[in-house]
């Protein structure tokens, strides 16, 4: 009892608990919404930094969701890019992945690209990589075709795992995946046809 007070806090409360109002059932979104366009380089400016979207939406508007610590990228209605957001002024955040489409047209540019160099920066494109990259060219006759390796939705240690594999049986084709929870490997040959398939 507060002095002063005929009632108590908790009657006091539950009288008031009457008069509120219901709790909304959407999500309430405490990010700073922004619909930017996708520039040549397949990034999004947002708040004097660039960030990395698929290529596919080039020239596109995108819907962007800034908090304070992330960066939420969609395009009609489903989430295409999550970045940490970036404090220092243009900045750039690549994904590597973004950019494969363009790379399997363009393999020569993946050596220079600054998204293979934030990738190694950050521990994404590990020596697995790198080694599974230089047997690939050294197959193709310096045409490598490292960018078909799809890892989008597999673990890394899987990824590596598979790749690893793959060296040790001198296989490198045009494709490879590692499925998650059963640690399958397939790799093809030049004609798309598997040569290791481990289960």
């Amino acid at each position: 009892m507060i002095e002063g007070k005929r009632a108590t806090i908790g009657a006091d409360f539950a009288t008031e608990r009457l008069l509120l109002s219901p709790l909304p059932s959407s999500h309430y979104e405490v990010g700073v919404p922004i619909n930017p366009k996708v520039d040549a380089k397949s990034r999004v400016w947002v708040r004097q930094c660039k960030y990395s979207v698929p290529v596919k939406l080039i020239g596109r508007r995108v819907d962007v969701t800034l908090r304070a610590d992330e960066v939420i990228i969609s395009h009609s209605g489903r989430v295409v890019a999550h970045h940490e957001r970036l404090v220092h002024r243009l900045d750039e955040s690549l994904h590597l992945d973004h950019y494969l489409e363009i790379l399997l047209r363009k393999p020569g540019a993946l050596a220079a690209s600054s998204p293979l160099a934030q990738a190694r920066a950050a521990g994404v494109f590990t020596p697995a990589h790198d080694a599974y990259w230089e047997e690939a060219r050294r197959q193709c006759c310096g045409s490598p075709k490292f960018p078909t390796v799809d890892h989008r939705n597999s673990p890394g240690v899987e990824r590596r795992g598979g790749l690893d594999m793959s060296l040790r049986n001198c296989q490198v084709g045009t494709s490879f995946w590692a499925s998650s929870g059963t640690a399958s490997v397939s790799v093809t040959d030049g004609q798309h046809r598997p040569a290791i398939k481990v289960r």
